[in-house]
């Protein structure tokens, strides 16, 4: 072989190494541009991400973002990170200790350019610092690989963070009640007369909340909740929000444009507004609310679902879309079918958990979204899996009268179940479970920091 030849090979053979080394370069290109701190996880993100600072002469440092809606929510959130940290990481907060951060959303739902497909090319979301999502966060862990589904915010309250976490004489027992008032067994049923929309002054968000669990022995006709007397239909009640707001591909607007429709079809007769609803139902413009209230009204005798908003919006449409009286549990507890449906961040957040305490079974909508705690519960065991455009719901409704036992025995199941979840012990464990344990990576990239065994820090209890 010619010594020109050998160079030539020798060229190629090298041209062919760098090649094979850019191809495995652009494969990793978040990993390569992580490793040079090239990823400004905040700047991809965008205005929605908040950052909690922490370094040894200031201490724990929030800013809320001048633009931020969720302000409130966000002081909140910090000082539950905070909390969090001081109890299970004291040894990462000590005078010698090197400064970190800690990225959280308090969003319905994360609202980032990089949840569109179209602009999810150009954010390297492999190299993203960790991200805490405490409202709901997407269920395909591939689309923010860093991103953890933490405590839902609507928790909070139930355990009382700034006893049980911020006071470490304070004990914690198994038996203790939670402190919030939308996962306590109220005594009395209060119908909230002064939220219906004939009521003067009527219909403020406080005032209209669903406020506590289902308590049977607070029903003064207990027999109307046998599962047997139960009516069966299934029942919804609520706003009409857009479904995933932000630039999810599955987003879908509010109702208003079709209750305008259907008010206006009134015009031209019953057959008219039947038809104009068909076509609704076939297009996938309509967001699961409108969806189900639109099927209530074309199938009556299967399904009851109006909306009742807080404020004025859609007091004007027609009445068999619009709910003007408030039910309260003790009549939404006589249906055997529960629905729950996404709106904003495709949940109902703290929406799930009273319908889990019903005697009937949760038909729960499955979107491509989760809160912190429906990896706890599973399908057929909890609840039935609703589809996303609710195309199975005759199927789920066939299925409970096909299947009684099995039915009423997943409604026991989950009242169970929340029953035990809303204890202040366990909303500690799970607070431990989906925010102290991922918190270690954001504290120590290197992964060597451990929190505190829960053990240790609860007397007590055990995880």
């Amino acid at each position: 072989m010619s010594a020109h030849s050998w160079q030539r090979r020798r060229r190629t053979a090298l041209l062919l190494a760098i090649a094979s080394l850019l191809v495995g370069a652009l494969a990793c290109a978040s990993d390569v541009l992580a490793a040079f701190g090239l990823v400004s996880t905040q700047r991809e993100f965008g205005p929605g991400l908040n950052k909690l600072e922490w370094n040894p002469k200031d201490g724990f440092k929030y800013s809320p973002r001048k633009t931020m809606s969720n302000r409130f929510r966000g002081i909140a959130t910090a000082r539950l990170i905070e909390q969090t940290i001081t109890r299970y990481y004291p040894s990462r907060i000590t005078p010698k200790s090197k400064p970190f951060s800690v990225n959280f959303l308090v969003d319905d739902c994360p609202h980032t350019k990089c949840s569109n497909k179209m602009f999810r090319r150009s954010c390297h979301v492999n190299a993203w610092e960790p991200i805490f999502a405490f409202g709901s966060s997407p269920k395909d862990p591939t689309i923010f690989p860093t991103m953890h589904s933490a405590t839902l915010l609507t928790l909070k309250d139930c355990f009382n963070p700034s006893q049980t976490l911020g006071n470490t004489s304070f004990v914690v027992t198994e038996d203790m009640e939670p402190t919030c008032r939308f996962l306590q067994y109220p005594k009395t049923v209060d119908n909230m007369p002064n939220c219906d929309a004939t009521a003067k002054g009527s219909a403020t968000s406080g005032a209209c909340r669903y406020y506590g669990l289902f308590n049977l022995d607070a029903m003064p006709n207990k027999e109307d909740y046998e599962w047997d007397n139960l009516i069966t239909k299934g029942i919804w009640r609520g706003s009409d929000y857009p479904y995933l707001t932000g630039s999810w591909s599955h987003s879908k607007h509010d109702g208003a444009e079709f209750v305008a429709r259907i008010a206006a079809s009134h015009r031209r007769g019953p057959d008219h507004v039947n038809a104009t609803m068909e076509a609704m139902l076939k297009s996938g413009a309509m967001g699961p609310r409108m969806r189900a209230v639109v099927m209530s009204r074309l199938h009556p005798e299967t399904l009851d679902a109006k909306f009742f908003n807080w404020g004025q919006h859609h007091r004007g449409g027609p009445r068999e879309l619009v709910d003007v009286k408030h039910i309260e549990l003790d009549g939404f507890a006589k249906y055997k079918y529960q629905l729950d449906l996404g709106g904003g961040g495709g949940t109902t957040w703290s929406g799930v958990l009273p319908k889990l305490s019903m005697p009937g079974v949760l038909f729960h909508h499955e979107t491509p979204m989760k809160d912190s705690y429906f990896d706890l519960l599973k399908p057929y065991v909890h609840y039935l899996p609703l589809d996303e455009n609710l195309k199975n719901y005759d199927t789920l409704v066939t299925w409970v009268e096909s299947h009684p036992e099995e039915a009423k025995k997943i409604a026991e199941t989950s009242s169970e179940w929340i029953r035990e979840f809303r204890k202040p012990a366990n909303l500690l464990r799970h607070n431990y479970e989906v925010l102290a344990k991922p918190l270690a990576k954001a504290l120590d990239p290197s992964g060597k920091l451990q929190p505190v065994p829960f053990e240790k820090a609860h007397h007590g209890l055990k995880l």
